[in-house]
């Protein structure tokens, strides 16, 4: 490699840690950076939990570890799940990050600071592969500028520093697509061997991989010059495969598990994100189809796929779900699942400033159609087997955020190319077709915008954006710590970001209060739950909480009184309207709570 080449790549490398490096400083001590310690509901727990009990003595997973969260019981029995799991001991998810994490609590005892300074490791190798993927397609200009974008992305430097898969999901698919450009001019055993090593790893790295050696298969059949060339590079590519999935095998067997199980979350996640009345852009609560067809699929991938296709009131309504679907691919916005990317904005501005997902995906759509025009088609075939092994996720399950980040990178080439060009006409003043360019940038801008807006739930959106559990469980941990300031202004910045007269608002100003008294600030307390009082909605449930804020925590007994009458006005019934009667009595034992008219 040329010098220039090397020193772009360093200068690259550099920017990658740099803005990883500030970010990590920002989360790091705040309970973002602690949810796998303390939430129970995350991938990063589970992850966590899982390595604990390698590091334990259980290395080969003997005992079957499967998360039951509070969704999954709420939605059907425990021996419904386990009858949907088997009784195999099948790893619950692909098992490599696992072991990872296990290894590093074993060597430093909490994983989170050293995975996250792996994990950037692994984005500087991306950087770099990203670097020579684009150089050799559109020049080192655009590979230059490939990186760059990848570097100061936002939603990949947030998940950078989380315990989660997607920096090892990014570099596999990018290693994986480097070789197979390699391996399209040169068709080797050898080579083919090499990837399917790669291959192999990746499948243990996360099981949506599944597609993978069969998109390699099939795109070494394209580019064979003759039916010996392909099989011998087949037989190489499976054996590097079988090299690599040989620790998975001989565990499988040790344990009484099918040899090549990778994970048995397939079937949920479909019967969850496929059937026709499922979500098409957001993990959300299983709907009533969820358990008929789980029971009726015995929980088999392929089974449950075919139930929920045929869910569908013909195919015109299952194409209108997929075109929604893809609107994740379009829209902007970041879906708060795990951890909440917009929630992390809160915490470190730097995130605030870097591009995001609107900013990428105009140049995206520009680079894409520039690339029709200066390369050759044949050129990007190398690019097809991982990104259609991508896309399956996506349109099997949630499309945005994480999600669809390694997919996203992939793309990044053309991104490089449209910026590349932009330059180029700017430096030779081609100033027409520049300003062409930019209107087509904005146009796709609004487009995205627009997708957007119709793709979020009418609702109250921004619950979909600011959730309040992110902010709970931070303010939770500060307030067992005995730091209360901090505790109230996790619930403080919610009710900034979210509308004024939304239930989100007012319960956030309500959970705020409480803590603002135990720190001292008695003033911001009675600001805080007189906002509440003003801005809540006709709601006895709410109108109750806040009596209680007013009397427990502040003392102010005519204002809980108030409060209280407001909800009894409204007529509540049941355990609401029995507790209202019992703060009225014990407020003025001499007082007889007025009857709601029935």
């Amino acid at each position: 490699m040329a010098f220039t080449s090397r020193g772009l790549l360093f200068a690259v490398g550099v920017l990658c840690v740099l803005v990883r490096m500030v970010h990590l400083l920002a989360v790091h001590g705040t309970p973002l950076f602690a949810a796998h310690r303390v939430w129970p509901g995350t991938d990063m727990f589970f992850f966590d939990q899982w390595a604990q009990r390698i590091v334990g003595g259980d290395v080969l997973g003997r005992v079957r570890f499967y998360p039951v969260m509070d969704w999954m019981s709420a939605t059907a029995p425990l021996e419904y799940w386990s009858r949907w799991f088997g009784n195999a001991p099948i790893y619950f998810k692909a098992p490599l990050y696992a072991y990872a994490v296990a290894l590093l609590r074993w060597l430093f005892g909490d994983p989170a600071v050293p995975m996250a300074v792996l994990q950037i490791a692994a984005s500087i190798a991306s950087a770099a592969l990203l670097f020579l993927i684009t150089e050799q397609l559109f020049g080192t200009a655009a590979g230059l500028l490939a990186a760059i974008v990848f570097a100061l992305y936002a939603p990949a430097v947030h998940y950078d520093v989380v315990m989660l898969r997607g920096p090892w999901v990014i570099l596999a698919s990018l290693l994986v697509t480097w070789r197979l450009m390699h391996l399209r001019e040169h068709l080797t055993p050898a080579g083919a061997g090499v990837l399917g090593l790669i291959v192999g790893v990746a499948l243990l790295l996360n099981e949506s991989f599944a597609t993978l050696p069969f998109l390699v298969l099939a795109a070494f059949a394209c580019w064979a010059p003759s039916l010996r060339r392909w099989t011998t590079a087949s037989a190489g590519f499976l054996t590097g495969l079988a090299i690599a999935l040989t620790p998975l095998v001989v565990r499988n067997i040790a344990v009484g598990a099918p040899p090549l199980a990778v994970a048995v979350t397939g079937a949920w996640v479909v019967a969850l994100s496929n059937a026709s009345d499922s979500d098409p852009i957001i993990f959300g609560f299983p709907k009533p189809s969820f358990v008929p067809l789980m029971e009726a699929g015995g929980g088999r991938l392929g089974r449950v796929l075919w139930l929920c296709l045929q869910s569908f009131d013909g195919v015109g309504q299952m194409l209108a779900f997929y075109l929604h679907r893809a609107a994740g691919l379009v829209a902007p916005f970041e879906n708060a699942d795990n951890a909440s990317f917009d929630y992390a904005a809160i915490g470190s501005p730097l995130l605030r400033w870097l591009p995001d997902y609107a900013w990428l995906f105009p140049l995206l759509m520009l680079g894409m159609v520039l690339a029709v025009g200066n390369v050759r088609l044949r050129t990007l075939g190398a690019l097809v087997p991982v990104w259609i092994a991508l896309l399956i996720p996506n349109v099997l399950g949630p499309p945005l955020s994480r999600y669809r980040l390694s997919l996203v990178v992939l793309g990044m080439p053309f991104a490089g190319l449209a910026l590349e060009r932009m330059w180029r006409w700017a430096t030779q003043r081609r100033l027409a077709v520049l300003v062409g360019a930019l209107a087509a940038l904005a146009a796709l801008r609004l487009v995205a915008g627009l997708v957007e807006r119709r793709m979020l739930p009418a609702a109250e959106p921004w619950s979909d954006v600011y959730r309040l559990s992110d902010f709970q469980v931070a303010a939770t941990e500060y307030a067992k710590a005995g730091r209360y300031r901090e505790a109230s202004a996790e619930y403080l910045a919610l009710a900034d970001h979210v509308p004024q007269g939304s239930r989100q608002r007012v319960k956030a100003l309500l959970l705020a209060a409480p803590l603002q008294a135990s720190a001292g600030d008695r003033a911001g307390a009675r600001a805080s739950a007189h906002a509440a009082t003003e801005e809540c909605p006709p709601d006895p449930r709410i109108l109750l909480d806040i009596g209680d804020v007013h009397w427990t925590a502040l003392g102010d007994r005519d204002r809980a009184v108030d409060a209280y009458r407001r909800a009894l006005e409204l007529q509540p019934a049941g355990a609401i309207l029995d507790a209202l009667r019992a703060r009225l009595t014990a407020l003025d034992p001499g007082m007889t709570p007025p009857r709601p008219v029935r």
